[in-house]
């Protein structure tokens, strides 16, 4: 496994367990996901700091919880393609930003691995250690 900052928790690198949604809370889930990316996006600009913290926490934690949805409905592609848009975004922000982006990187790397997807889980793999490299670099 890889070593990655001391903010990853190691149990964030198994797949997640899968969830009983109750279906308001499903509809919530997936009605949070497009407004919290959108203010991401527009918070990166801002000076800032703790705004752009929090709001990159709350979407790496909204992109987790989409990809434990997916999971649960056995909906591989659509998992691995919100965990990509979701690391995407956070990668090119701060150091903070950059850890959320590196610890969604390594779970995706996980489950690729773990679902036998030879060609990407590597790559996946490749992009946690380089995004990594970056924020060890600024240090």
């Amino acid at each position: 496994m890889l070593a990655l900052s001391r903010n990853v928790n190691r149990h964030d690198m198994r797949t997640p367990a899968p969830l009983p949604l109750q279906p308001q809370r499903q509809r919530l889930t997936e009605s949070q996901w497009e407004p919290t990316s959108q203010v991401c996006a527009k918070v990166a600009a801002q000076p800032d700091a703790n705004e752009r913290y929090y709001m990159t926490l709350a979407f790496a934690f909204s992109a987790k919880t989409k990809a434990a949805i997916h999971l649960e409905r056995k909906e591989r592609d659509d998992c691995r393609n919100d965990m990509k848009f979701a690391i995407e975004m956070p990668e090119k922000g701060d150091g903070k930003c950059r850890t959320r982006a590196a610890m969604l990187s390594e779970l995706l790397s996980s489950w690729l691995k773990e679902w036998k997807m030879k060609d990407e889980a590597p790559q996946e793999s490749e992009r946690a250690i380089r995004i990594q490299g970056e924020i060890d670099g600024e240090s």
